[in-house]
């Protein structure tokens, strides 16, 4: 039998716990996070996050104690480098000096780790550059996930950037159908905060776009419409209450998020000419509500698909509602 692991992801409104197994999804715990305690993707109180994670794995009897965590870009330096060909001993001491243009203060304080994409060869064979992604983490930022996981009585095994996550994913579902990895991704996480898109150029990670808009704005407007407490708005979001959905207040802040996501696919766009993007798929709480979804798609010019095609080897099991909301905990598991 597999040994179980977990795949963890902490977003401001939501915890998601996947328990993984041979590589794969069985099992996904989605908890709400209390108010107030992660802001702007960041943890504010590390003790109260460590204890909501204990109460959830205790509520949900998972037994699993190793941990894969998805680790948000608010807490690491990434860079994209191209250095000339060189030892595993060699990177890790000019690896530091490539963030010198982010890091001002001591390097000794950041902990350093890269992942190559490709190694560039000359006619010979013979390797000449490496291309790679590097990532400079504060030391003090990787010591309170340590003690965060120790404190739920957890072992944190690894800390991986978000991309990551959608990068496994992509791997695992090219591994599992043959379908060609070495072309364009885009996509988009219709977040509680915030509605984030990751660009993949050539099957490799390439960058992230934030819009400060996410399904929120839809609640808050809801709160308007009916003068009464946000999170009462977000009951009445969640059931559809008098047909909310349909009123032009909240299709209104559909309509904004979706201008935003276009304009920033249209920069991308811009920025990179001759990508070949023919679909964008996505996931999160907002694509679970079909208004926000229409407004996407009239706004889009690509085919707008859900990420749980791509999802369908990595957590078979898994209902489709769960794989739209867990995809960065079941992705940042995707490890064996």
């Amino acid at each position: 039998m597999a040994k179980k692991y977990l795949g963890i992801e902490i977003g401001s409104h939501t915890l998601k716990i996947a328990v993984m197994s041979g590589g794969k999804a069985e099992k996904l715990v989605i908890e709400p996070v209390p108010d107030n305690l992660v802001r702007d993707g960041v943890i504010v109180s590390w003790e109260a996050m460590a204890d909501c994670i204990r109460e959830a794995i205790k509520k949900n009897n998972i037994s699993a104690k190793n941990v894969y965590m998805a680790l948000p870009e608010k807490h690491m330096y990434q860079k994209r480098i191209l250095l000339p060909a060189m030892t595993t001993e060699q990177l890790k001491v000019n690896l530091p000096y490539e963030f010198h243009d982010y890091i001002s203060e001591d390097r000794d304080q950041y902990i350093y780790d890269y992942v190559v994409l490709e190694q560039k060869k000359d006619e010979t064979g013979s390797v000449r550059e490496l291309d790679l992604i590097g990532v400079a983490v504060p030391k003090d930022v990787a010591e309170k996930y340590i003690r965060l996981c120790r404190r739920a009585g957890l072992k944190l095994v690894a800390l991986a950037p978000e991309f990551s996550a959608y990068h496994r994913i992509l791997k695992e579902d090219s591994k599992a159908t043959g379908n060609d990895m070495n072309r364009d991704f885009a996509l988009l996480n219709l977040g509680h905060d915030s509605a984030q898109i990751w660009f993949f150029t050539g099957g490799d990670y390439s960058i992230t776009r934030n819009m400060d808009q996410g399904v929120s704005s839809l609640a808050q407007s809801i709160a308007d419409i009916y003068e009464c407490d946000y999170h009462i708005a977000e009951v009445y979001m969640q059931s559809n209450h008098e047909d909310v959905m349909d009123r032009e207040e909240v299709l209104d802040a559909c309509s904004r998020l979706s201008v935003e996501i276009m304009r920033v696919l249209n920069f991308f766009n811009f920025n990179h000419p001759e990508n070949n993007l023919d679909a964008m798929y996505y996931c999160g709480g907002g694509a679970l509500i079909p208004q926000l979804l229409d407004a996407v798609r009239e706004n889009l010019e690509l085919p707008l698909i859900p990420v749980t095609e791509l999802m369908k080897s990595s957590a078979p099991g898994l209902s489709e509602e769960e794989m739209m909301i867990g995809v960065e905990a079941i992705g940042i598991g995707l490890v064996e």
